[in-house]
């Protein structure tokens, strides 16, 4: 297939990216560089199956030429505002970086008469949840602009397949880590004890509860997805069923840079206004389907601890 991946550079997109290379897909990659890196294109470029382009996607007129130029098969959306406390700064970031880019997409599959369209989504549409997230009886009640501008995104995808024939498939991340990372509470805790290894500012009071998935992990869930499901929609929940809290998370960071600080934390139950305090995944339909993690939270978390010190 000859597909498009936009936000392809990014943490989670360079990975995908990497992996449809590899399987022997033709892959194009859009990106304006502000949540990715070009260092993590570097091990597909010179492939003669990946192309590069280098732009915001909310640039049209630049995006209706790579449509005119390659005749995709398949387009996967990642590109997005990928800052959940960004959202709150400024209400035009999520509408812009994530709704925007997804109707700007749509209407070029549109246009084109592209019908399969994958959409990376996140368990930021559900809020917070006391018991485990389902895909088929969770409420989704965002908290954030971020988690409200992937819900609206998953409406107009809907609307898109049914209006237009598109078959589709949703992916809700969960946390992801894993090496490259360029953001969230793992780099954040090295970068901040490398600066003041005597003393540790942490966001919220602790205990927020997640669960961390693997990068490896959810890539691979992503083509277990694509290889086993073919309804017309298909929406999935994509973690795992263990969580951390960031007390947990704190410790394994100073374990594994073998520094032990003392720790003072923000006084509030969130790390900032929007993110959510705590959710746990019922990952159960993609089990069905054959996949398994390699990776549980924890493993998951100290293996990337190592990865990004």
């Amino acid at each position: 297939m000859k597909v498009l991946v936009t936000g392809g550079a990014g943490f989670i997109g360079s990975h995908l990216a990497k992996r449809l290379l590899d399987d022997g897909n033709e892959v194009v990659v859009i990106d304006n560089l502000s949540n990715g890196s070009r260092e993590n294109l570097t091990s597909m470029e010179g492939n003669v199956n990946f192309t590069f382009y280098e732009f915001d996607v909310n640039n049209t007129i630049k995006l209706k030429n790579v449509f005119d130029n390659h005749p995709f098969d398949m387009v996967f959306h990642l590109a997005a505002n990928a800052d959940v406390s960004r959202g709150e700064e400024s209400t035009q970031v999520d509408f812009e970086n994530t709704l925007q880019t997804t109707l700007n997409v749509l209407e070029m599959m549109r246009i084109y008469e592209i019908k399969k369209f994958f959409f990376a989504s996140s368990s930021t549409v559900y809020g917070n949840a006391e018991e485990r997230l389902q895909e088929h009886r969770s409420i989704m009640r965002p908290i954030s602009h971020y988690g409200a501008a992937k819900m609206a995104s998953e409406a107009f995808i809907s609307s898109y397949s049914h209006l237009h024939d598109f078959q589709v498939w949703i992916a809700r991340f969960s946390n992801a880590v894993g090496p490259n990372m360029l953001h969230g509470v793992i780099p954040d805790l090295i970068k901040k004890l490398r600066v003041h290894p005597d003393f540790l500012e942490v966001y919220g009071d602790g205990t927020q509860l997640k669960p961390y998935i693997y990068i490896d992990d959810l890539v691979e869930a992503v083509m277990t997805m694509l290889e086993k499901t073919d309804e017309h929609y298909n929406a999935y929940l994509v973690g795992v069923d263990s969580a951390l809290t960031v007390d947990q998370i704190v410790a394994l960071v100073m374990d594994e840079m073998d520094i032990h600080a003392p720790v003072q934390y923000g006084g509030r139950y969130t790390g900032w206004k929007g993110d959510v305090r705590k959710y746990q995944y019922d990952v159960s339909r993609l089990r069905l389907m054959g996949w398994t993690p390699k990776y549980n939270a924890e493993q998951a978390v100290r293996k990337a601890i190592r990865e990004n010190m």
